[in-house]
């Protein structure tokens, strides 16, 4: 067999023209089809880096303008613009104009060709333009706020002190303004689960008839997968269906705190409306089940949540005897028996540390307000206190700015008006995403996915470092979709030394100068300042 050699070989030996001619045209336009790919490429990415420095200088300008003469608006313009550039900043031909209170940066930069000269083409000319104004717009903002146990002491004092200056200070528009609602501010605190608050129990997006494919995952069910009803007290049901909140009133006195846990996939990284016909939309109650006593736990398993004696409440047969019958093993049965929240006396109140609300730590979201009293009590009142699910803080930052359910609050631009409406996200935390361990069959324990062994995330992920590394996926993913819906996104990264969450919330941020490194308290105040001032003082318009 001829090899790749030996065919090259005989081609330099062959002298005929049938062979050469239409190799040499060929090979000629191969190499002007790769040569223009690659001009194409080097414009494009001048002319991405040459707008982020455009915007960057163009907000600059505005933030520098007041009181000064136009002359000294361009000067300043064109030095910040020349310190930034991470090109040839005498390449650039740079034009700045201010006219009652608009900064408008344009940029024009040649871009030699390596290819373009075989057509008469010896440069490519990019060229790029931004302008900042005074605003008129209205604002739906909201803060995303890490409220996991590492922040505590002095970063979350700085937390609170920094969101209740950017809070006073766009709510200053209201009071200022002759239309009141110009801003409105919402809050998403985020740990392990979001509350969305323990009164949306009656909520038509709410799972009351326990319809959500991972509704009844972790309990007793029939072949359909859903539990025998005769097993809950049916004055507690929905429609004559039975749900997790059917459990919770069988707890005597035991209310749901409010978290919810992710929706499946892919509605974890969506704002699709909750949709009754399509049961994966509803939002489902935490209902943390209780783990196997101590006699029918595993040997050499531990568990975290164990609240119930396995055989008490409306439980007939022991767990042993009732899992020997239905050939499951038995530390498997006593977690999923329904049997054992029925006739209970005992109170679980609004513990998070055992029981139902397992984990549930976080203080309720605030929906959007123009309420500054309202913003100002609840950021008062965060706590720092569990594990870290960005991508839960993301989408449910997300579900507040929008106009639909299950937050109604958020506005969106009128198409016969002119104002422009603009909707921002700004997403804070100190550290990356985290699954809290189990060593027992779980795997995990129950957390916004549910247990590490339901693989909620993914075939085989099951394990605590796997459910983190698809945690930032689905944040990844969960960023890009509110980008798309039109969602400005500003991240702060606050004491973070883990370079791929720092890289991950950068990559959130809508561009570069909207993501921020806060290595210290004070680089975490300048951050949140900085934004209050872009956010109140101009909008970008490309």
């Amino acid at each position: 067999m001829k090899t790749i050699v030996d065919i090259v070989r005989e081609f330099y030996g062959e002298r005929s023209g049938n062979i050469v001619i239409p190799f040499a045209l060929t090979f000629g336009f191969v190499m002007l089809v790769i040569g223009a790919g690659l001009d194409y490429s080097r414009a494009h990415n001048t002319k991405v880096v040459l707008q982020a420095a455009v915007d960057a200088t163009a907000l600059a300008a505005n933030y520098d303008s007041e009181g000064l003469a136009e002359a000294k608006v361009k000067a300043n313009a064109i030095d910040y613009f020349n310190a930034i550039y991470k090109g040839d900043p005498d390449a650039v031909k740079l034009d700045v104009t201010v006219e009652k209170g608009t900064v408008t940066v344009s940029a024009t930069q040649a871009v030699q060709t390596l290819f373009g000269g075989v057509l008469n083409v010896d440069k490519v000319d990019v060229g790029v333009r931004s302008q900042t104004v005074i605003g008129k717009a209205t604002f739906d903002v909201v803060m995303v706020l890490d409220n996991s146990g590492s922040m505590g002491g002095s970063k979350l004092k700085t937390l609170k002190d920094a969101s209740k200056d950017l809070a006073e200070t766009l709510f200053a528009i209201n009071e200022k303004s002759e239309k009141k609602d110009r801003v409105k501010i919402g809050l998403v605190p985020f740990t392990s689960f979001v509350n969305i608050g323990g009164d949306k129990e009656n909520e038509s997006w709410m799972d009351r008839e326990g319809q959500s494919p991972i509704h009844w995952t972790n309990f007793e069910t029939r072949p359909d997968g859903t539990p025998d009803p005769n097993e809950m007290e049916s004055r507690f049901f929905y429609n004559g269906k039975p749900s997790r909140f059917t459990l919770f009133k069988q707890l005597k006195h035991t209310k749901w705190l409010g978290c919810v846990e992710a929706r499946p996939i892919p509605y974890d990284v969506t704002d699709d409306a909750p949709d009754k016909r399509v049961p994966e939309t509803l939002y489902v109650p935490e209902f943390a089940p209780d783990e196997p006593d101590g006699k029918y736990t595993r040997r050499g398993d531990r568990h975290s949540n164990d609240y119930i004696r396995d055989d008490s409440g409306g439980c007939r047969d022991k767990a042993s005897k009732k899992a020997r019958k239905l050939g499951k093993p038995e530390y498997l049965y006593a977690q999923e028996r329904m049997c054992k929240y029925r006739n209970q006396n005992r109170s679980f109140g609004n513990s998070y540390t055992k029981g139902p609300n397992y984990t549930c730590r976080t203080r309720p979201l605030t929906d959007l307000t123009t309420e500054k009293v309202t913003v100002l009590r609840d950021l008062k009142n965060m706590k720092a206190n569990g594990s870290t699910n960005i991508h839960q803080g993301v989408v449910w930052g997300w579900r507040v700015l929008s106009p639909q359910a299950p937050f109604t609050q958020g506005r969106v631009r009128e198409e016969d008006s002119d104002d422009e409406h603009v909707r921002i996200m700004i997403v804070m935390t100190d550290g990356a995403n985290t699954y809290q361990s189990q060593r027992s069959f779980n795997k995990t324990n129950i957390n916004a996915y549910g247990y590490g062994r339901e693989q909620r995330l993914g075939r085989g992920v099951d394990s605590t470092w796997e459910i983190a590394n698809a945690m930032d996926q689905r944040t990844s993913l969960a960023c890009e979709n509110a980008k798309k819906d039109g969602i400005n996104v500003y991240t702060v990264a606050f004491q973070i030394n883990d370079s791929n969450t720092v890289n991950m919330m950068r990559n959130c941020a809508s561009n570069a100068n909207m993501a921020f490194d806060a290595r210290s308290n004070g680089d975490l105040v300048d951050a949140f300042k900085r934004i209050a001032e872009e956010i109140s003082k101009l909008r970008l318009n490309k």
